[in-house]
């Protein structure tokens, strides 16, 4: 890759804003390294993203198509930032369990978990003993309620 996320996120806080200074002091960085940031991503593919206009920039063309692209990915990064730091909550659980325990106590015990986390996703896969144990072995199932 060519670029860096912070070149995107500096060209598109420009975009937003139409002012090196100003999307600098809103990135907390200096002018010069919002405006080198700026400079070396146009230098890198050959096209200027701006039109400067007196004291002013507006995206042209090139600029207008690349910006909800390098705000998408942005929006990706901070997901993925997100998750890392486990901001993201608890994500999928993939719970497996035994004939009686799955049709029986699973339902109960998934239903207070939701309760706790309502974002979270419980995928319940019910099998015998020896196929759950396996499917956990696999690494398949995050977990599992067996009787056996």
């Amino acid at each position: 890759m060519r670029f860096t996320l912070r070149q995107l996120q500096v060209f598109a806080t420009i975009g937003k804003i139409g002012s090196v200074t100003q999307a600098a002091d809103r990135l907390a960085m200096s002018q010069s390294a919002a405006s080198t940031a700026l400079g070396e991503l146009e230098l890198q593919f050959g096209h200027p993203l701006f039109d400067r206009v007196a004291k002013r920039l507006r995206l042209n063309e090139i600029g207008r198509t690349a910006m909800p692209k390098a705000l998408e990915l942005l929006d990706r990064a901070a997901e993925m930032e997100d998750l890392l730091a486990g901001a993201a909550g608890p994500g999928t659980l993939h719970v497996g369990a035994s004939l009686t325990i799955g049709n029986y106590l699973a339902p109960s015990l998934i239903e207070r978990y939701l309760r706790l986390y309502p974002a979270a996703q419980v995928r319940l896969e019910i099998g015998n003993t020896t196929r759950i144990a396996d499917r956990v072995a696999e690494l398949d199932l995050d977990m599992a309620l067996i009787e056996g």
